[in-house]
């Protein structure tokens, strides 16, 4: 009784057959997670730019009740409850000002910097989010224009 199975009847697949398999695997792991990875951090951000933008009117009240922005949060009319989960906690800023490249220098009220340290959210004197560093393209690729 011969237990051979014919060459036709095998099941399985060929060396060919999965090294291709595992190469289109690998290219699109490749291009899905740098931008898994942009869309995470741009998930994160929520959290400082709503907590930036809380910031906002409370700042601008001060300036116009004593003339310049306040540098502390105790100075401010809030009340902050909550350490960030992904950045540091708020700086103020009574007189600070943020340049990039060639565009003209804009106000900064507050800042965060991410727990990485690789970037910082400003609050800007119109109520817009800066991203620094000017020179990097990562603020870009998470939506922030360079200001």
């Amino acid at each position: 009784m011969n237990s051979s199975i014919p060459f036709s009847n095998r099941k399985g697949f060929t060396l060919a057959e999965a090294i291709t398999v595992v190469t289109i695997m690998g290219v699109l792991a490749a291009l899905a997670i740098p931008r898994f990875n942009i869309v995470m951090q741009k998930m994160k951000n929520q959290e400082a730019i709503q907590i930036l933008s809380t910031l906002y009117e409370p700042q601008v009240s001060y300036f116009k009740d004593f003339g310049s922005y306040a540098s502390d949060i105790d100075d401010l009319a809030i009340e902050m409850n909550k350490t960030p989960d992904n950045f540091g906690v708020p700086i103020l800023y009574s007189s600070t000002t943020i340049q990039c490249e060639i565009n003209p220098a804009r106000t900064a009220l507050a800042s965060m910097e991410s727990d990485d340290t690789t970037y910082t959210l400003y609050l800007l004197d119109d109520a817009s989010i800066g991203c620094v560093p000017c020179a990097s393209n990562l603020c870009v690729k998470m939506g922030f224009d360079q200001f």
